[in-house]
């Protein structure tokens, strides 16, 4: 919301907007059938394309904005929440690797 209200001027209150883009989320669900051999991936993927352009269409309502803010502000947002993502991974990756290093370390494997 801080970008398309304060970067591109768009208008709206947290509500409304938690409101809007808690629906435009709703098809990162299939994410859920990721763990279907072959396919599962594509669904996941076709569920984050789908949230990103329903990210739009909720963006570019709920802050009345015009269709190239909205779609810079949709990306600026995807692309923050993807290197989020990836930093809270990599932090569980690592520690997942620390506690099976100690646990080899302890059982002498």
């Amino acid at each position: 919301m801080w970008i398309g209200t304060s970067v591109f001027g768009g208008d709206a209150d947290l509500g409304e907007m938690l409101r809007v883009i808690g629906y435009a989320t709703a098809p990162r669900l299939l994410g859920f059938f990721s763990f279907i051999p072959c396919v599962g991936w594509i669904v996941a993927l076709a569920g984050a394309i789908l949230s990103l352009i329903a990210a739009f269409f909720a963006i570019r309502e709920g802050l009345d904005l015009d269709d190239a803010k909205a779609i810079a502000t949709a990306i600026i947002g995807w692309v923050i929440a993807f290197v989020i993502q990836l930093v809270i991974t990599a932090l569980f990756a690592g520690a997942a690797l620390t506690v099976g290093t100690i646990f080899g370390a302890l059982t002498g494997r």
